[in-house]
Formats: structure tokens, C-alpha cells, sequence
């Protein structure tokens, strides 16, 4: 199972943390973060929608063109983890609004029912 959780409620311990830098907590910024913001690139939704295709042009560069950016290989991390079983808690500040952490999620589950992990 993968879940998004907050980090603010939930705490960072346990979780792959999938935001950015935030150098107040001692976190270092995700691979993965959003770097889409609300307010300079549109809404919540317009910058959720803006990383959805942002994520998979890093996917299809991977899978395809060889190129495997730090994003790639972070979701790809994460993809065989949770394949293997493994519970996955995604923290970020979003949760439990529209987040991109649930195109991680769809995203992971794409790469696993496509075969792309092994």
C-alpha cells in the first residue's frame, strides 16, 4: 500500500519524504519534489496537473531514451519497493489536499502494471 501523508501531522520518520528543500526540519529537498508552485505557476490544480506531465516526461526519458534523470531513478526506487511489498508512506505539506504525491502514486502503479518493474 502507498499512502500520502502530511508531514506536519503525521511527522517525517517512516515516510519518503517527496517535498522540497526545507532547511528548518533538516530535510534535503526530493528528487521528486513539485517544482511547480501555487501561486507562480496557477492554482493547486494547474501545478498538480503541471507536474503530472512533468513526471512523465522524466519517465519516458528513462524508460525509453536512457536518460535517467534523479527523479527516474527515485520513482523507479520507489516502484520496487513497493512491489516488493513494502508499505509506503509518502510525506509531504499537501495531504490531504491535491497533491503530486498522488501522481506518484498512480505513476508508481503504471510502472508495475506495465512490467517495467522487475
Amino acid at each position: 500500500m502507498i499512502k500520502v501523508v502530511n508531514l506536519k501531522s503525521h511527522g517525517w520518520l517512516g515516510t519518503h519524504y517527496i517535498g522540497r528543500s526545507n532547511p528548518k526540519m533538516g530535510l534535503p529537498g526530493s528528487a521528486l519534489a513539485n517544482p511547480f508552485r501555487i501561486g507562480v505557476h496557477g492554482n493547486r490544480q494547474a501545478v498538480v496537473q503541471a507536474y503530472r506531465r512533468w513526471l512523465w516526461q522524466q519517465v519516458k526519458a528513462g524508460l525509453f531514451d536512457g536518460v535517467e534523470t534523479a527523479a527516474f531513478l527515485e520513482l523507479m526506487a520507489l516502484a520496487r519497493q513497493h512491489k516488493a511489498g513494502h508499505q509506503l508512506n509518502l510525506s509531504c505539506y499537501c495531504a490531504p489536499l491535491l497533491c503530486h504525491g498522488y501522481v506518484i502514486i498512480r505513476c508508481i502503479q503504471w510502472l508495475i502494471d506495465g512490467g517495467y518493474i522487475t
